[in-house]
């Protein structure tokens, strides 16, 4: 089933920071959004987080509500508490007993590889391990739509890995739909079923993950891959 945005938009002042006609998640599958800076990529993952109020009338099929929806930003940000604690807080607000919001979060641990930092404190964790802290936090309750914006930017390759193959062990196994937003070529076409390339606030290109960039049809996004390789390759 696929969920379908008609009328993403967003405009401050003068500045249309997005325009999208129609933009289509498939559910249960992960969707990478790829593009130069300023493209609207975090606009995008803001409005389909309700972060942020649309400039118009969105009209939504098959969407998802806001409480099944968790936003990952590319900067973990974490409470003063321990990490049992953080991962814990989620089930906490949900009214869920303090004795199966710690085995949920045992088990989360566990996916994350965050089982020896679960007494830590946020103040003495690498990155990485901050980052998976924060995804963690994010699947603990179980949502159905996971947004992700550059979570694995700015951390190490052991971490990246653990993060990818968690969220797609829970797309397989549990029917998660992603939406994450990557400047990572090489993570895209690991992790993507589908890509939307975005420039200006538009939709350029969308399709299946590695034929958009492996053959992409339109010039503009052949331009965009061209660039990028060329860059990684200095």
């Amino acid at each position: 089933m696929n969920v379908i945005y008609n009328n993403l938009t967003k405009q401050y002042d003068s500045r249309q920071a997005l325009s999208i006609d129609e933009l289509v998640i498939k559910k249960g599958e992960i969707t990478c959004v790829i593009g130069p800076n300023g493209a609207g990529k975090s606009t995008l993952l803001k409005l389909l987080s309700s972060a942020l109020s649309p400039s118009g009338h969105v009209r939504c099929i098959n969407g998802f509500d806001k409480m099944q929806t968790s936003f990952v930003w590319q900067q973990a940000v974490l409470f003063d508490r321990t990490v049992i604690d953080n991962l814990m807080y989620p089930l906490t607000l949900r009214k869920i007993s303090k004795d199966k919001a710690k085995a949920v979060a045992y088990e989360v641990a566990g996916q994350m590889c965050i089982e020896g930092l679960l007494e830590r404190y946020p103040i003495t964790l690498s990155d990485g391990e901050k980052q998976r802290v924060m995804i963690g936090r994010a699947l603990v309750y179980q949502p159905k739509l996971l947004l992700l914006d550059e979570p694995t930017a700015n951390i190490d390759p052991y971490s990246i890995e653990v993060v990818e193959q968690t969220i797609r062990d829970r797309v397989d196994n549990d029917g998660l739909t992603v939406v994450w937003v990557t400047h990572n070529l090489s993570q895209a076409a690991r992790v993507a079923d589908t890509v939307v390339y975005l420039e200006k606030g538009r939709i350029v290109e969308q399709g299946n993950g590695k034929s958009v960039l492996l053959s992409p049809k339109k010039e503009l996004t052949k331009t965009f891959l061209h660039h990028e390789v060329l860059t990684w390759a200095k």
